[in-house]
């Protein structure tokens, strides 16, 4: 059954990591580029810590 711990967390890191590039490329088109590098700054910290979060829950 670890196997499929495993697989839910990959699954979970792929989600978190499509929605921050998501974001990234949405604000790309919406503002300039000081904005942008701190938004992404922003989302690359909060989608670290959902990662971290959910490591810790599938332990």
């Amino acid at each position: 059954m670890k196997h499929s711990g495993h697989t839910a967390r990959n699954v979970a890191i792929g989600m978190a990591l499509g929605a921050v590039a998501a974001t990234v490329g949405t604000e790309l088109m919406h503002t300039n580029k000081r904005q942008l590098k701190k938004t992404a700054n922003r989302a690359m910290k909060t989608m670290g810590n959902v990662v971290g979060e959910i490591s810790t829950m599938m332990r």
